[in-house]
């Protein structure tokens, strides 16, 4: 699928030479992987990727270097607008229930424990974005507990208003606007099917310090920010993490306690 991805997308630029898309500008070569249909991912190709990215996190052969990765709450909630990537809304608690115990089996109370029935649409989406991002970012996270370097976990938990009017919630990929402090040109810079919005102050207080933070890391190897909150590494003793919310930062310990164990 790898080859045929990339045989599809020089027969769109013309069936251009390796040598000619190696000289072509990003834009050209998104403009036409949009046009194929074209999908990034890993591929093991034994030169920039021996194994699997997994593979070589768990066996702590990745680059000595400092990480800072992390989730958002409202991942998987756009889910809702693919079909097969989630399951319909259960009627009621006890439809929920049932499904639940059907398919969990010895499994079923402690799943009921992380996700009850309370909130039928959060528990329905929850899963997915805990099994699909959050245990595999702090998978990430702690494998990098076998080298010497500091790893950086944190939770993102500010909406947008207008993703919150239709239940999206902190969806994928909103904490990208924060991080690059591009707030202030949302306008410009939003995606075709993002609708007209203007940032809130509390918008843009979030995405001046998200953006402070990450600059830090970049430039030194950990976040800081002077006058700001602690950001504590994470280690496989104290699960230290900073939950971005409400125009502020928040220190905090055990990311949602059990989930990375239930998955």
């Amino acid at each position: 699928p790898a080859e045929q991805s990339g045989v599809a997308l020089s027969k769109q630029l013309n069936n251009a030479s390796l040598k000619t898309l190696r000289s072509l500008s990003a834009v050209d070569i998104q403009n036409a992987a949009n046009a194929t249909g074209y999908i990034p991912d890993a591929v093991v190709d034994g030169w920039i990727f021996p194994a699997q990215v997994f593979e070589i996190f768990a066996q702590g052969k990745h680059h000595d270097v400092p990480i800072l990765a992390g989730f958002n709450s409202g991942e998987g909630y756009h889910f809702s607008n693919y079909v097969g990537w989630s399951a319909p809304v259960p009627d009621d608690k006890k439809a929920y229930e049932v499904a639940v115990r059907k398919r969990y089996g010895d499994l079923a109370d402690e799943y009921l424990r992380q996700y009850p029935a309370d909130n039928l649409r959060e528990a329905v989406y929850a899963p997915i974005r805990d099994g699909f991002y959050g245990w595999a970012t702090e998978s990430l996270i702690k494998a990098n507990g076998k080298l010497n370097s500091d790893a950086y976990l944190y939770y993102f938990d500010h909406p947008m208003q207008w993703a919150e009017d239709i239940d999206m919630g902190v969806f994928h990929f909103s904490d990208v606007f924060f991080t690059f402090n591009h707030v202030k040109k949302y306008r410009e810079l939003r995606l075709p099917n993002w609708p007209e919005y203007s940032p809130t102050k509390s918008d843009i207080k979030m995405a001046e310090l998200m953006s402070d933070y990450w600059i830090s890391f970049a430039k030194n190897g950990f976040p800081s920010v002077k006058g700001k909150p602690q950001w504590h590494p994470y280690t496989n003793d104290e699960h230290h993490y900073m939950k971005f919310a409400d125009g502020r930062a928040a220190p905090g310990r055990n990311l949602l306690p059990g989930m990375f164990e239930l998955h």
